[in-house]
């Protein structure tokens, strides 16, 4: 077996024994989601529509584009303008900046700083 099926071999056997639903892998040329039977629709596939949570229409909800480890930039009461880098998420030593989608002020932060799955809420920006 060569070093690319061992690889490929170990990081399933891993997601299988892990307690996560889905992953998502990108790299230069390819972009891979593993899902479990009870876990969500591919997003690479653009099948199905993710529910909407029910928030007022006052408030936008800011949702993981991946699988990654979460960390908040703003607070809780900031306010930010539409395009501010709201928190950041890394995953195989690239960051990627979540940025806020509309003017308002930050009226919560859902998770804890640590690892986030794909369309996870992250935070809300209210006003």
């Amino acid at each position: 077996m060569n070093d690319v099926s061992h690889s490929i071999r170990a990081f399933l056997r891993e997601f299988r024994n892990s307690p996560l639903s889905e992953v998502h892998v990108a790299g230069d040329g390819f972009e891979y989601f593993l899902t479990r039977r009870a876990g969500s629709t591919s997003p690479m596939r653009g099948v199905g529509e993710v529910a909407e949570a029910a928030v007022p229409a006052a408030e936008s909800v800011v949702r993981a584009p991946h699988l990654a480890l979460f960390h908040a930039i703003a607070a809780v009461g900031d306010m930010v303008a539409c395009g501010d880098r709201i928190a950041e998420l890394s995953v195989l030593d690239r960051t990627t900046y979540v940025t806020a989608d509309r003017d308002g002020t930050i009226a919560a932060i859902t998770p804890n700083a640590g690892l986030v799955e794909y369309d996870e809420e992250l935070l809300i920006i209210a006003g």
